[in-house]
């Protein structure tokens, strides 16, 4: 492995419980992550249960990866489970300026 690499498995659970059967609905979730210069993203899975009726998934003006579910059938409960795997890595730079003791120095002068 690359030092300094780390990777994630990730849950998330949303459960919403209603105090009646809803009809219809739409849900929209931010539960995926995205990719980026440091995070690989090796797989982002959304399960809904009960099974949604529409199930939808688009990326925003932000990068950011959307789900928007429609439920169209009665249900008490609903349960949006995001299971992800990814890779980091941290940011590297090549001029990562004076060493922190020479700072430290520098402040109490």
């Amino acid at each position: 492995m690359v030092e300094g690499v780390t990777r994630y498995g990730v849950v998330h659970e949303t459960r919403y419980r209603y105090s009646r059967p809803m009809n219809d609905g739409y849900t929209i979730a931010y539960v995926l992550p995205r990719p980026t210069a440091q995070q690989m993203v090796e797989s982002a899975l959304v399960d809904v249960t009960p099974a949604a009726d529409e199930y939808h998934e688009r990326t925003d003006a932000f990068g950011n990866r959307v789900v928007q579910i429609g439920m169209h059938h009665p249900h008490e409960e609903l349960t949006i489970t995001a299971t992800s795997r990814v890779v980091f890595e941290p940011m590297h730079l090549h001029n990562d300026g004076p060493p922190w003791e020479t700072v430290a120095v520098a402040v109490d002068e």
